[in-house]
């Protein structure tokens, strides 16, 4: 779990730092930012030690996204001069940010609850055919492994959506995007970006957060700094909110 949150000394932007990390890269400017070690200086302190050329963290992104994580370190190191231990720290730090998990942690739209139910349907066809012995044992396995594997993916996004049912909706406008990988679900590629957002509720006082936002191809032109989206949270607590659809004409 990340040590707590800080500001980019350069565009202002969140920081998140694991426990004992001195050095992180900001995903927004491509800066190299360095945080005094605890009880060394207040964590305020953090300056920028370098600003990395978008190409070379790029490198070091796809180099992560593609399971090459020994050579990532070894860019990035060459990048940055830092030690063995602080490359070590940021490079897993920047691959937990990088994490394609994006589409797991959104709310579930209707063609999500469609599948769901039907992969429910499909599993419990699945076990009742293999107890009552009319389905092939190894048959029952490949296709209750398949069906029960897609449960399991739309189990938490469905939980969520429960859970925001009556969360209130607000706009909030885009600040700045910062790309993390593409990956695909379906056969179609789809682009996660780390989105820094401006909340501004219909009861209450704007403020900031971050959400984790997965755009089809087709809607790239959308994903830019000032589009507007909709958004859900729980009222007093920034880190709850979630995608929730984009506006009209954003």
């Amino acid at each position: 779990m990340p040590l707590e949150s800080l500001s980019c000394p350069k565009c202002g932007a969140p920081l998140h730092l694991e426990a004992g990390q001195t050095l992180t890269v900001c995903l927004y400017c491509n800066s190299t930012v360095r945080v005094p070690a605890a009880g060394a200086a207040a964590p305020t302190a953090a300056v920028v030690e370098r600003a990395l050329p978008e190409a070379d963290l790029e490198a070091v992104k796809k180099l992560l996204g593609t399971g090459r994580r020994a050579e990532a370190l070894a860019a990035y190191r060459q990048m940055t001069g830092a030690d063995a231990a602080e490359t070590e720290a940021a490079v897993e730090n920047l691959g937990r940010q990088l994490t394609a998990a994006v589409l797991y942690r959104q709310l579930l739209r209707p063609v999500g609850l469609v599948l769901f139910l039907a992969f429910t349907l499909l599993l419990a066809a699945v076990i009742g055919g293999w107890l009552a012995g009319w389905l092939n044992p190894w048959v029952a396995l490949v296709v209750g492994a398949l069906a029960a594997w897609q449960w399991v993916f739309f189990l938490g996004p469905l939980v969520r959506t429960v859970r925001y049912w009556r969360a209130p909706i607000a706009e909030a406008v885009t600040l700045k995007l910062a790309p993390i990988g593409v990956f695909k679900r379906s056969g179609e590629d789809i682009f996660a970006f780390r989105v820094w957002l401006e909340v501004r509720p219909a009861a209450g006082a704007p403020f900031r957060a971050e959400i984790q936002l997965p755009v089809r191809e087709s809607n790239l032109a959308r994903a830019r700094a000032g589009a507007v989206l909709r958004v859900k949270s729980f009222p007093g607590d920034p880190a709850s909110v979630l995608f929730h659809e984009k506006a009209e004409g954003s």
